[in-house]
C-alpha cells in the first residue's frame, strides 16, 4: 500500500504522543499540565479521531484508484468522442466578445455548482482529512522558453502541494495511472503539450487589462490552442469535472511588472512570465480559489516563493472545479 493516508495517520498519532509527554512533564515556559484523569481520555479521543481520519482518507484513495483507473482507461480510449463534442462548444466560447462572454458566465456557474457539490471535501479538510486529489495541467510554452526551468518549477509546485494539501499535479495525456493505491505509472514524456506561435510571446496584461484581453482575440487564441493541445480535455473543461488548467508562458506580464497573472476560477488558464517560472505555484493556487495573504512564507503572499498553506486555504482549494479525485 503506497497511500499517503498511512503516513499522515502515523504523523497524527505521533503528535498525540508528543502532547501526552508534554502534559506528563511540561517544560519551562509551557502551559500548566492538565489533570492526568483528563489527559488519558483526551489522548484516546484524539487517537480515535486520527484513526477515523486515516480510514476515511484511505477509503477515498481506494475508490480513486479503482474507479479512477476505469475512468482513465475510458478517457484515454473513447474519451476523444466526448471531447470532440465539447470542443464544438469551446470553439463557440473562443469567438471574441460574445463567445468569450458566454464562456465567462458558463465558467462562473460551473465554479459555484462544483463548490457546492464539494462542500463535504472542504469541511473534511478543515478537520485535517485530506484524501488525495489531482490537478491536470496543459503547458503551452512560447519559443525560446527554458523548458528545464519550467519543469523544475512544476516539480517544485508538485512537491509543495503534495506536502501541504495532498494534491498532485498530473500532465495531461493518455493512461496516467498514478493513483494513490495503484502501482506507479510510466514517467511522463514531458509536460509541454504545445508551442505558442511567435506572436504569442508578446506581453499580456493583468487584472482588468487581462479581462479585456481575454474577452477579445487573445482569449480566443488561448482557447483554440488548448483544444489543439488536449482535445480530450474539452469535456472536462466544459463540464467542470476536474477541468485541466492551461499554463501559458509569455514574454512579459503587465509590461514586466508582474511575474504572472490569473483571473482566479473564472478562466481555465493562467499566464506566466518566462523569466519567473517559480511563480507557477502561486498562479495555480489563484485559479483554485485562493486570494493574496500577508502571512509570512505562505504560498499566496504577493511575492512568489512561499511554501506553506493554511488549513482554510486547503479547504477552499478542494472546492475548485479544477481538482478531482479521478
Amino acid at each position: 500500500m503506497n497511500s499517503a493516508a498511512v503516513g499522515r495517520t502515523r504523523q497524527r498519532l505521533a503528535r498525540v504522543r508528543r502532547w501526552e509527554q508534554t502534559q506528563r512533564s511540561p517544560g519551562p515556559g509551557q502551559p500548566v499540565a492538565l489533570d492526568p484523569r483528563v489527559v488519558k481520555p483526551l489522548g484516546l479521543a484524539w487517537r480515535g479521531a486520527a484513526l477515523v481520519a486515516g480510514t476515511l482518507e484511505w477509503l477515498v484513495d481506494a475508490s480513486s484508484t479503482l474507479i479512477g483507473s476505469l475512468i482513465e482507461a475510458l478517457d484515454s480510449t473513447v474519451g476523444w468522442l466526448a471531447g470532440l463534442a465539447a470542443a464544438v462548444i469551446e470553439l463557440v466560447f473562443s469567438i471574441p466578445y460574445l463567445g468569450r462572454g458566454l464562456g465567462l458566465v458558463w465558467r462562473l456557474g460551473l465554479t459555484l455548482a462544483w463548490a457546492f457539490l464539494r462542500l463535504p471535501l472542504g469541511l473534511l479538510a478543515l478537520f485535517g482529512v485530506l484524501p488525495e486529489m489531482r490537478l491536470r495541467l496543459v503547458v503551452l510554452a512560447a519559443p525560446g522558453v527554458d523548458q528545464a526551468k519550467q519543469i523544475e518549477a512544476i516539480q517544485l509546485a508538485d512537491r509543495i502541494l503534495r506536502r501541504e494539501a495532498n494534491l498532485r499535479l498530473v500532465p495531461v495525456g493518455p493512461f496516467q495511472f498514478d493513483y494513490p493505491l495503484a502501482a506507479p505509472g510510466p514517467a511522463p514524456a514531458g509536460w509541454h503539450r504545445g508551442w505558442l506561435p511567435d506572436q504569442a510571446l508578446d506581453h499580456v496584461g493583468c487584472a482588468l487589462a487581462a479581462l479585456r484581453e481575454d474577452l477579445g482575440v487573445w482569449g480566443g487564441r488561448v482557447e483554440r490552442l488548448t483544444i489543439r493541445a488536449h482535445l480530450r480535455g474539452a469535456f472536462r473543461r466544459v463540464s467542470g469535472w476536474g477541468a485541466p488548467l492551461t499554463v501559458v508562458t509569455v514574454g512579459r506580464v503587465d509590461e514586466g511588472r508582474l511575474a504572472g497573472c490569473s483571473m482566479g476560477p473564472l478562466l481555465d488558464y493562467v499566464t506566466l512570465a518566462a523569466e519567473h517560472p517559480v511563480c507557477l505555484l502561486h498562479e495555480l493556487c489563484h485559479a483554485c480559489n485562493l486570494l493574496h495573504t500577508d502571512l509570512p512564507r505562505n504560498v499566496m503572499t504577493p511575492t512568489c516563493g512561499g511554501v506553506h498553506l493554511t488549513r482554510w486555504q486547503v479547504a477552499l482549494m478542494r472546492l475548485s472545479r479544477h481538482l478531482t479525485c479521478w
